[in-house]
Parts: structure tokens; sequence; C-alpha cells
């Protein structure tokens, strides 16, 4: 929300051209960490909020775009930002709920699930790191 309420600030203005593909950089050094890295870093929180504030300017840039009511702003914005958080968080708890709850604990879990669920997430990402990106179109 931090940084989603920038954009109607404008305190600080981020051109969309840099923050996509910095997004997309996110996603490609997590997903490398999760390969990489056997145990969590103990920086992990603070990337992970440093992450997060670049997303946040992603998805400012998709307020800006949709625009949101000026006489609704701070209620708009919270449901906004409300409503992304619940659709992450479902996904994760789906993910947790059909995989890992059951089979992180397996000796196979990290070569046959998160290394290669982490290397598809890479290549993805990879996809997107340059501006202006081009999607592989499935």
């Amino acid at each position: 929300m931090l940084t989603s309420s920038n954009f109607y600030t404008n305190i600080f203005v981020a051109d969309i051209k840099w923050v996509e593909p910095l997004i997309a950089i996110t996603i490609l050094i997590t997903s490398i960490e999760n390969i990489v890295r056997e145990n969590e870093s103990k920086w992990r929180y603070l990337v992970i909020f440093v992450f997060g504030l670049i997303h946040g300017l992603g998805f400012a840039n998709a307020l800006r775009d949709i625009g949101l009511p000026e006489d609704h702003f701070l209620s708009s914005l919270l449901f906004f930002n409300l409503g992304v958080e619940l659709g992450q968080v479902t996904i994760i708890l789906m993910l947790y709920l059909l995989i890992s709850k059951w089979f992180s604990e397996k000796q196979w879990y990290q070569k046959r699930i998160v290394y290669p669920a982490s290397t598809a997430i890479a290549c993805i990402a990879l996809t997107f790191t340059s501006p202006p990106y081009q999607p592989l179109s499935l």
C-alpha cells in the first residue's frame, strides 16, 4: 500500500519501462536463490520487503492507468491492495496445501519440485527483463 499510494501523491514517479523489468529481475533473483541456497539467507525478510516495494511500483502504475475516484481514494486503494494480498495468500495457501504440506519433508522434494518450478519461473522472468520486453506468445 505504501508504494501504491505513491501514484496519487507522486512523491516518487517511476518509469514503467524500468519498473516492469525490475519486477522480473526480483522474481529471477528469488528463483535463483531457491535453487542455489540450501537455507534461507538471514537477509531474506529485508530482501522481500525491498522487492515488495518494487512490485508496489508496478501496482501503482496499474492504478494510475485505471484511475481511482478522488472522493473514495483511500477506501479504493485499501480494497485494491486487500484484493491483491488476498489473491496472493490464496495462491500460496493452495500451493502449500497441495504440495508443500505433504511433500516438503521428502528427500526428493528439492530436486523434483523446488528446482524445476524455480527454473521454470526464472526462465519466464528472464523473458521480461529487458525493456521493452516481448513476452512469449503461447
